[in-house]
């Protein structure tokens, strides 16, 4: 077997690319991915949105969800400029789905250690992502979304935190076989700011 080493392989048509056992290199990109903007890491996420925000009264993202994977990971920092709970929607390529389709439960600790049930919905047109945020408090939080893409029922769960060290638990559905490529997070009143990030789970 034989070793050809150069310094650059150049195009030998103009503007045509480069390809090599029939993957096409072209600038920048592989078979026309854009192969800069992928990031794995070692736990098979692979990062699809990242974002920060400040003072908005909705935060909205379009085409993070698609078939490449089944199920994702949304990691949230946020900060309420009210007291206020905060709410999210699936999003459908044509804005937020608003139909009564929500299902959802949502508890936390108190000082004492002891769980409250202190929220749920049921045929709502939204679902609850953090109940009664305090004012100017951040508020960390993990929202796994399965089967959002999927011909199939999709749910979801959250698990948060705050400064002074409740937990914060909640979990539910979309009680329809519908297909959604984004989400929108938003507060019930006042605006909110913050970073977020959303990851698919490698197959």
């Amino acid at each position: 077997m034989s070793t050809v080493q150069v310094d650059a392989i150049n195009e030998s048509t103009t503007n045509a690319g480069v390809t090599v056992d029939g993957v096409l290199i072209k600038d920048g990109t592989v078979d026309g991915v854009d192969v800069s903007t992928l990031s794995v890491d070692t736990n098979g996420l692979v990062l699809v949105h990242s974002s920060t925000f400040s003072s908005l009264n909705a935060k909205s993202i379009d085409n993070c969800f698609s078939s490449t994977y089944r199920h994702y990971k949304v990691n949230i920092r946020s900060t309420n400029s009210n007291t206020s709970d905060i709410h999210f929607r699936f999003r459908d390529g044509s804005g937020d789905n608003t139909d009564s389709e929500y299902w959802w439960k949502y508890l936390y600790t108190t000082s004492s250690n002891n769980w409250t049930a202190y929220a749920n919905g049921g045929n709502t047109n939204y679902a609850e992502v953090i109940s009664g945020a305090g004012q100017n408090m951040q508020y960390n939080y993990t929202l796994e979304i399965y089967n959002p893409q999927a011909a199939d029922f999709t749910s979801f769960n959250m698990h948060g935190s705050w400064r002074t060290g409740g937990i914060l638990i909640n979990g539910g559905g979309y009680d329809e076989q519908d297909q959604f490529t984004g989400i929108s997070f938003y507060p019930e009143t006042g605006t909110f700011s913050g970073e977020l990030q959303i990851y698919g789970y490698a197959k």
